[in-house]
């Protein structure tokens, strides 16, 4: 006898047209879905972004886009660090990355 599972009794999409190629760069942390945004009109607009669950409001976090297979993004629970790798032609990088305060 199988217990302790849960119904979902309450789902919603949290983003749209999210392409299946980027599968394994998001995280989760906290209220905050962090996430790569690539289908923009605007270049400025590319990077990693996150989004509050709650509230849906958006914000910038990086220009720097996550580049390999895999699990690919991470977000420490202070919201202040950003672990991200990328694959070239012949290695991967695992990076480390502190946020600055926004002016």
């Amino acid at each position: 006898m199988v217990t302790g599972i849960s119904t979902i009794i309450n789902k919603k999409t949290v983003l749209e047209d999210f392409s299946q190629k980027r599968d394994g760069d998001w995280t989760v942390q906290g209220a905050y879905l962090y996430y790569p945004k690539l289908n923009v009109k605007s270049q400025e607009n590319k990077g990693i972004w996150k989004r509050n669950l709650h509230t849906g409001e958006e914000e910038m976090v990086t220009k720097e886009l996550p580049s390999a297979i895999g699990l690919t993004l991470n977000v420490n629970p202070a919201h202040s660090q950003l672990v991200l790798s990328r694959t070239d032609s012949r290695v991967s990088d695992i990076y480390l990355a502190e946020f600055t305060e926004k002016n």
